[in-house]
């Protein structure tokens, strides 16, 4: 029992020095430095999330479809089949749109004329695109950074709020 009370004594001794040294005028100094810059840390976080085009997709799941070992290279996490919504409807449409120009109309998806705008929610060159900014990535961007910016605007701007 002694050794169990000298842990809880030296624990609580290091504990209090830990929180002393986060209570001092410099860490707060530093922490209203960091929340004034949050925007920018965070705009600058985003562009390097898309120029190294970090994302949360479960597209390497094709990786393991097509045995294809550079399909599979993945930084962190894991592909999930039960995502399926997302690697096998969503990013699928969203890169045929890059055969079509962007065009409202596509023929790609379905073999027939569909509207990518209204019934999928695709990235379109039409003025409405204003409303789905994280889609606008798709426009400007290669496939990859345009994804990256898809799943990582949408991150950063829902943690923005207050």
């Amino acid at each position: 029992m002694p050794k169990f009370k000298r842990l809880i004594e030296t624990l609580s001794k290091r504990f209090y020095a830990v929180e002393k040294n986060f209570a001092s005028r410099e860490t707060e100094e530093t922490a209203e430095i960091f929340y004034r810059l949050r925007y920018v840390l965070g705009g600058i976080f985003l562009l390097l999330c898309v120029i190294f085009e970090v994302h949360g997709s479960s597209i390497g799941i094709y990786g393991k479809f097509l045995d294809h070992p550079e399909l599979q290279s993945i930084i962190i996490g894991v592909p999930r089949q039960i995502r399926f919504d997302e690697w096998g409807v969503f990013t699928p449409f969203a890169f045929s749109q890059y055969f079509t120009d962007f065009s409202m109309i596509s023929d790609i998806v379905r073999a027939a004329p569909t509207n990518m705008f209204m019934a999928y929610g695709q990235a379109v060159w039409h003025p409405a695109m204003i409303f789905r900014p994280a889609l606008i990535g798709y426009l400007f961007l290669d496939q990859g950074s345009g994804l990256a910016f898809f799943w990582m605007g949408r991150l950063f701007r829902l943690s923005s709020r207050e």
